[in-house]
């Protein structure tokens, strides 16, 4: 006779909630793989030099390794994958506790997506710091 293993009881979390989990997951990728990155210039010109690079090594050698991401266009992709995902999130997730420094740091966000941005470095924080508010009202949420 073979012994299984018991499956884990599934955890019930709201089909909202596990939506908001899988953003939140997203955003916490796309901040992981700008932070090796992070100081670098966010210079519009130099960002479409390394775009037509990197674009041009992966079409034409198939070649996407990590020292060919290491470059200005990737961090500026990264980090605006997370600011386009944390807008989306902050839609579905409202709680008084700490919405006020949440939204302040929302407003430096959905600004960074319409304008200039400031050092790539401070960008990251503030999505990051987002990120971590986010995540404390999920996990108050899910206790």
């Amino acid at each position: 006779m073979v012994h299984r293993p018991k499956k884990p009881d599934k955890p019930q979390i709201a089909d909202r909630d596990l939506e908001m989990l899988g953003w939140l997951l997203g955003i916490g990728f796309s901040l992981w793989r700008a932070v090796f990155q992070a100081g670098k210039a966010l210079d519009r010109d130099v960002n479409y030099f390394h775009a037509r690079k990197f674009l041009d090594e992966i079409i034409r050698n198939n070649a996407a390794v990590y020292l060919t991401e290491l470059n200005s266009w990737s961090l500026g992709y990264y980090l605006n994958n997370a600011r386009f995902r944390l807008v989306e999130a902050r839609r579905f997730l409202l709680d008084d506790e700490g919405a006020g420094e949440l939204d302040t740091l929302m407003g430096k966000i959905r600004q960074a997506l319409e304008g200039p941005q400031g050092q790539a470095s401070d960008e990251w924080m503030i999505c990051f710091h987002a990120l971590r508010l986010m995540l404390d009202v999920m996990e108050r949420r899910l206790r």
